[in-house]
C-alpha cells in the first residue's frame, strides 16, 4: 500500500513541478521569459552629440523598451532652455519648440567635506551637489531645477539648511533633503568620473567654507602671497575655459572671476570668513540692524579699455543681479551666496547713487555674512548697457552675447566684450586649438602683475607629460585616461593629487503626462487623485531599468580596469539603496503595474510569442487550474491503473 502511494506522490511532484509550483534546479534548464512587450508610451532624450553619450542613450533606451517604454533619441545642445519656453520661461509641455522628455547632463561635484558621510575622496554625501543645483522650487524656473520639480517640503529643508550654521546640524538637514529626491526621484544617476587635478606646488588656491580647494587664486598671482613667482612659466593649463557658452565674463567657469572682473570686495588669500577691500576705498558702514551699507569707490580706476569705472558702473552691475538675467553666477559664487546668505539676491534689495564714488545698498533682510552680496563682480556698462535693456530670457541673453564675441572673435581674433576691471583681459582666442589667452593689462590699478600672458588649455592624454616634467605646466585638469601609476611620476616630482567628482545623470521632466503628472497613466486616468503615485512608480521603474554597469563596461572600458579607474558605478547621493537597482526587470514591471501598465504573464521560451495578458479577476483561476487541478487529474489517471491492478490480485 505505502509503495503505491509512494508512487503517487512522487508522479505528483514531478506533475507539480512541470506546472511551475515547484522548482528542480536544472542548470541546462532555460529560463522564462515575458511574452512581447507592449509599448506603453514614448518619450524623448536629448544627448549631446558625444561618442560616450550615444552609447549611453542607445543603451538606455534598449533597456527602457521591456518595460513597455520606447525611449526616441535626438541631439541637441543643452541649455537652461531644455525644459522651458525660449521666450517666456514658461514650462514646455512634452516636445514643443526644443523642449525635452529627459536628457544626460554633467555636474561638477565638490568632495565631500571632512567627517561628513562618505568621507572626502570622492564627494558622498558630503557633496553641495543638490543644494546647488535647486533653488527654493517655487521660484522661477530659470535655474538649475531642470526636472520642473515643485516641493514645499523640499523648499522648507533647503531654508532650514541655508539657515543651519552647525556642520553636523546641516549634515541632517542634507540627509533628509536626499532622502526626499530620492523618493520623488527627479533625477535618475549614471555614473561618477572622478576627475583628477595636477597642480604644482607654487601655485596658490583659493579655500571654499568647506575647505575645498577650488582653484587657482589670481588674487595671489596679483599680490605675489607667499612668495609666488611665476614670471618664467609659459602658460597655466587648467581645463576647458567653455568657449561657446560665454557668461557675462569673458569665459563661462566661474573660476577665473578675479581674472578679468573684481568686486568691490574680496575674501583674504587663505582665510574663509575676512574680507578686504577691493574696488571699494574701505569696509562699508552699516546701520545697527546691517540692512543698510554706505561705500566709498576707490577714484581712478579704469577697465581694460580705459574707461573710468564710477559709482554707475557699480549699481548697474547690482541691478544685473537683481533682473534674473545675470549669467555671471560662477559656480563657487553661487555656492557662497545660497549657503550662507538664505540664496540669491532678492528683488526687494536696493542701490542708489549718492555721488560719483558713493552709494547706498538696502536690503530687505539682514545677511549671515552681509559682506558676501556686496562682492559681486563689476561689468563695464559702457558696453554691456543696462539690465532693462534686454527683455529677454537668460538662454536668449547668453546667445546675444556669446553671437556678439564669437562673431568677433572670427574677424580679429578677440572681442572689446572680453574685458573687465581685473588685471587681464582676453586677447585671443583659439576656438579651433582650444586656447584662450590673457593678456594682461598695462594699466592695471591694483599693482605689478607678475606674468604678462596666461594661456588656458585642454591637456588629455601623455603627449603633455614632457611639459609637465619640465615644469611649464602649473596646473592641470580632468586627465581622465591617465593610469594611477603614470600620475606617480608626478607626485613624485612635487606636483599634487585633488580629486573631485564629475556626476553624470538623467534628469526626467516632471511635466511629462506618465512620468511626471501621471495624467495619462491608466491609474491617472481612473483615479485622478493617484495619477501622482503613480508618475512616481514610473520614475522608479526607469531608474531600475538604466543599465549603469553595462554603461561603465561599455562605455568607459578604454578607462582601465575599473578596480583601478578614475570612472564609477553611482552609488552617491541616493542612500536608500537604489544603487542596488540596476536592469532589475522584475523591480521596474512592478512599478510598472503599480502606475496600472499590464503585461504579458511569465511564459516558457516555446511560447514566447503569447500576449495573454494577466487580469486581477481571472489571474487567480488561470492559476488554480493550470498549476494545481491539472496536476491532480493526471496524478489520479496515474493511480486509477494501480488501483485496478491491486484488486485483480485480491480476487
Amino acid at each position: 500500500m505505502w509503495g503505491h502511494f509512494r508512487t503517487l506522490i512522487i508522479l505528483s511532484i514531478i506533475s507539480l513541478s512541470s506546472a511551475g509550483i515547484f522548482t528542480i534546479e536544472n542548470s541546462n534548464a532555460q529560463e522564462p521569459n515575458y511574452a512581447e512587450t507592449p509599448i506603453f508610451f514614448d518619450f524623448t532624450m536629448n544627448r549631446r552629440d558625444s561618442p560616450d553619450r550615444v552609447i549611453m542613450a542607445d543603451l538606455i533606451q534598449s533597456s527602457l523598451l521591456d518595460i513597455g517604454i520606447n525611449m526616441s533619441i535626438e541631439f541637441g545642445f543643452l541649455d537652461r532652455s531644455i525644459f522651458y519656453d525660449r521666450t517666456n520661461v514658461n514650462r514646455v509641455p512634452l516636445n514643443d519648440e526644443g523642449g525635452f522628455d529627459t536628457t544626460l547632463i554633467s555636474w561638477n561635484v565638490n568632495p565631500g567635506r571632512e567627517g561628513a558621510p562618505g568621507g572626502t575622496e570622492y564627494g558622498s554625501y558630503g557633496a553641495n551637489f543638490f543644494p546647488d543645483s535647486f533653488t527654493h522650487t517655487d521660484g522661477v524656473p530659470n535655474m538649475w531645477n531642470y526636472m520642473n520639480f515643485i516641493s514645499d517640503e523640499y523648499n522648507l529643508l533647503q531654508s532650514q539648511y541655508f539657515n543651519e550654521l552647525n556642520a553636523a546640524s546641516r549634515d541632517q538637514i542634507f540627509r533628509a533633503m536626499v532622502e526626499l529626491l530620492d523618493d520623488e526621484l527627479p533625477i535618475i544617476p549614471l555614473v561618477d568620473r572622478v576627475n583628477l587635478q595636477l597642480y604644482n606646488n607654487e601655485i596658490g588656491f583659493n579655500q571654499t567654507l568647506d575647505d575645498v580647494i577650488q582653484a587657482i587664486s589670481f588674487n595671489e598671482l596679483r599680490s605675489g602671497w607667499q612668495n609666488l613667482e611665476i614670471e618664467n612659466k609659459a602658460q597655466i593649463a587648467i581645463g576647458r575655459s567653455g568657449f561657446r557658452s560665454f557668461d557675462m565674463s569673458p569665459f563661462s567657469t566661474g573660476v577665473f572671476s578675479s581674472l578679468a572682473f573684481q568686486g568691490l570686495y574680496e575674501r583674504v588669500p587663505g582665510e574663509l570668513t575676512s574680507w578686504q577691500p577691493l574696488l571699494a576705498e574701505s569696509m562699508p558702514t552699516w546701520n545697527p540692524e546691517q540692512t543698510i551699507a554706505k561705500i566709498k569707490i576707490k577714484e581712478g580706476i579704469t577697465f581694460a579699455d580705459g574707461h573710468n569705472l564710477t559709482a554707475f558702473d557699480v549699481k548697474e552691475s547690482y541691478r544685473w543681479y537683481l533682473s534674473n538675467l545675470s549669467m555671471d553666477r560662477s559656480q563657487t559664487y553661487s555656492e557662497f551666496i545660497q549657503d550662507f546668505s538664505q540664496s540669491q539676491f532678492t528683488s526687494n534689495d536696493s542701490i542708489r547713487i549718492l555721488n560719483d564714488y558713493t552709494l547706498e545698498f538696502t536690503f530687505a533682510k539682514p545677511y549671515i555674512y552681509p559682506i558676501i552680496p556686496l562682492s559681486f563682480n563689476v561689468f563695464p556698462i559702457h558696453l554691456y548697457g543696462t539690465a532693462d535693456k534686454y527683455n529677454v530670457s537668460n538662454g536668449d541673453l547668453r546667445q546675444h552675447f556669446e553671437s556678439i564675441i564669437l562673431d568677433d572673435v572670427v574677424a580679429n581674433g578677440t572681442s572689446p566684450y572680453l574685458q573687465g576691471s581685473g588685471p587681464f583681459q582676453s586677447s585671443d582666442l583659439n576656438l579651433t586649438a582650444n586656447v584662450q589667452t590673457f593678456s594682461s593689462v598695462d594699466n592695471y590699478w591694483a599693482g605689478v602683475v607678475k606674468t604678462s600672458q596666461i594661456k588656458f588649455y585642454e591637456y588629455f592624454g601623455s603627449e603633455y607629460f614632457e611639459d609637465l616634467n619640465d615644469g611649464t605646466i602649473d596646473f592641470m585638469n580632468r586627465p581622465f585616461d591617465f593610469d594611477r601609476d603614470d600620475l606617480s611620476i608626478f607626485t613624485n616630482i612635487g606636483y599634487k593629487e585633488k580629486y573631485f567628482v564629475n556626476f553624470d545623470f538623467m534628469p526626467l521632466n516632471l511635466d511629462h503626462p506618465w512620468m511626471g503628472t501621471g495624467e495619462l497613466t491608466p491609474v491617472g486616468v481612473d483615479n485622478p487623485s493617484q495619477a501622482k503615485t503613480a508618475a512616481k512608480n514610473i520614475r522608479h521603474a526607469i531608474n531600475c531599468m538604466v543599465p549603469r554597469q553595462e554603461i561603465i563596461d561599455t562605455v568607459f572600458a578604454g578607462y582601465g580596469d575599473p578596480a583601478n579607474s578614475f570612472i564609477h558605478k553611482t552609488e552617491i547621493h541616493y542612500p536608500i539603496g537604489f544603487q542596488t537597482c540596476n536592469s532589475d526587470i522584475s523591480a521596474a514591471r512592478g512599478f510598472m503595474e503599480a502606475a496600472g501598465f499590464e503585461y504579458p504573464i511569465i511564459t516558457s521560451s516555446s511560447s514566447s510569442s503569447s500576449t495573454t495578458k494577466r487580469s486581477d479577476d481571472g489571474f487567480l483561476d488561470f492559476v488554480l487550474f493550470h498549476q494545481i487541478f491539472i496536476p491532480l487529474i493526471v496524478a489520479l489517471l496515474v493511480l486509477r491503473p494501480i488501483r485496478n491492478k491491486k484488486f485483480a490480485s485480491n480476487k
